[in-house]
């Protein structure tokens, strides 16, 4: 307990003559902590991993845009980003217009069935 006591005044002494602005240093110590305890004293700023692996960013564009994508990925803000293609399909926009009529005429027709029955 005395050798730790000892450590953490020496370790206290380092930090403390450590200049504010310099870079922090990372000081490691094991010692023992207790009777038949030890462990690692760390002080100064973590060290952090760096990511490895980057999830996609999810694109939906032409065709022509995902065969010239260096061309186009300005536009999608997605330069030097890994990222994954969903097509759009040019018929979409006129496939999703033709579904949503037959639904408003569906809607219509069961309304306008329920008032001939005398039902409100």
């Amino acid at each position: 307990m005395k050798l730790f006591a000892i450590l953490m005044i020496t370790v206290g002494t380092l930090v403390a003559a450590t200049p504010a602005h310099a870079a922090p240093v990372e000081v490691r110590l094991s010692a023992p902590l207790g009777s038949n305890a030890y462990g690692q004293l760390v002080i100064g700023t973590p060290v952090y991993t760096q990511q490895v692996y980057v999830e996609p960013v999810v694109i939906y564009a032409p065709i022509e845009h995902q065969r010239h994508w260096h061309r186009w990925c300005g536009q999608y803000g997605a330069c030097g980003q890994p990222v994954r293609f969903i097509e759009v399909r040019e018929s979409y926009g006129r496939d999703y217009d033709r579904r949503y009529e037959r639904r408003r005429e569906r809607r219509h027709e069961h309304h306008h069935h329920h008032h001939h029955h005398g039902h409100h």
